[in-house]
């Protein structure tokens, strides 16, 4: 079931009235895959995948059970979790007592990418859309190298679109007038339910700097 959880930060009391929410919403939900050409079809294969020998990993994106534990059946195809908050496929991997879920992108690239080079590596997808998890659409990538694609995709969560704001482009701009206006920082902050810091980086557009 759907659930919306809206964050309130304190502006009722103070008549001032933030736009932002967060809605998180889940649901399992098989993760559709366009067919392959015939002449592709060699080119897929399953994998181990690696800490979790009981599972297999489909450079399509699948995940399947090859080991019998709890009476799931070998060869069972994983139903994917899909968050919409994140936009990423998940599945859940048990071992004995452990139980563990893991973003399915993440599978692949371990299973046919390799281990990840470094603790500032990330698996990122090519194309930008973060439901296609096809081997050759991933790739091990820094913060800074992933926030270009994100960029060049159109895709970066900048503003109202980062599931952490706490406020929109609308509040941002009422903020700058407020001040212009001789309201002080201190009782912005206070009507936003943010900390004084936060408005002076808001003023001083070292964030929110895309908001003009």
């Amino acid at each position: 079931m759907a659930t919306t959880t809206l964050l309130k930060t304190g502006n009722e009391a103070s008549g001032f009235r933030s736009a932002a929410t967060i809605s998180t919403e889940e649901s399992l939900v098989p993760n559709p895959q366009p067919k392959l050409a015939r002449s592709q079809v060699r080119a897929v294969n399953w994998r181990p995948v690696p800490d979790w020998p009981e599972y297999e990993v489909f450079s399509a994106g699948d995940v399947r059970r090859v080991g019998r534990a709890s009476g799931a059946k070998p060869g069972r195809i994983l139903r994917q979790l899909l968050n919409k908050g994140t936009g990423y496929y998940s599945v859940y991997l048990s071992s004995h007592a452990n139980q563990k879920r893991i973003d399915v992108h993440r599978l692949v690239a371990l299973a046919f990418l390799g281990h990840q080079p470094s603790s500032k590596h990330l698996v990122t997808h090519i194309d930008g859309s973060r439901t296609n998890n096809r081997v050759e659409n991933l790739r091990w990538a820094t913060q800074a190298e992933n926030l270009q694609d994100c960029f060049a995709h159109g895709t970066a969560l900048i503003g109202s679109k980062n599931p952490a704001a706490l406020i929109m482009e609308i509040d941002v701009l009422a903020i700058r007038r407020m001040k212009a206006m001789g309201i002080p920082r201190p009782v912005i902050a206070n009507g936003y339910g943010l900390h004084k810091r936060t408005v002076f980086a808001i003023l001083a557009q070292t964030s929110w700097g895309h908001v003009q």
